[in-house]
């Protein structure tokens, strides 16, 4: 018999033949928030290579309502409607992704750290719903206003705020 890891992988490689890498990415994501859910853990990476295809996430990612951080970072997904399902969400990485709205998480109160290099977003104004961001990361962005961040009363409130901004217009 094989190992249960190996056994899992064999049993994805198979059902996962012949589909597109979009398709493949969608499965193997599945299978991740299956996986966190299962063990009722609050953590939901999708960083991992086998992820960067992600175009779409799985519905059942929204019954993750204690999920803390999600890392999206790589995936070609530009639409995240569904943030606003995960009240609970405090650290989001959004790194090198296809998303270029912000305001699904307009609503997202515990919201704590955010980081959005290599993006398309242009507009920040949706953070200032998030009124527990305390750190807010972006590099190689278009962001040119910085004014909504103003209103962020745990940026400035916090005798160490982390906004990095590196090669933005």
């Amino acid at each position: 018999t094989l190992p249960c890891g190996v056994y899992r992988a064999t049993l994805r490689a198979r059902r996962t033949a012949g589909l597109s890498d979009a398709d493949q990415a969608y499965a193997a994501a599945m299978d991740e928030t299956e996986r966190v859910k299962r063990r009722e853990r609050f953590a939901l990476d999708f960083n991992a290579e086998q992820f960067h295809a992600l175009d779409r996430i799985p519905p059942r990612i929204m019954l993750l309502k204690k999920l803390q951080p999600l890392d999206l970072s790589r995936a070609v997904i530009s639409c995240v409607t569904f943030l606003a399902n995960l009240p609970d969400l405090q650290f989001l990485t959004l790194d090198s992704s296809a998303i270029s709205d912000l305001t699904p998480i307009a609503g997202l109160k515990s919201l704590r750290s955010r980081w959005l290099t290599d993006t398309a977003i242009t507009d920040l104004s949706p953070l200032a719903g998030c009124r527990s961001l305390k750190h807010l990361i972006f590099h190689g962005s278009l962001v040119s206003d910085l004014r909504p961040l103003l209103t962020l009363p745990a940026l400035s409130a916090h005798p160490h705020p982390i906004i990095t901004l590196h090669t933005t217009p």
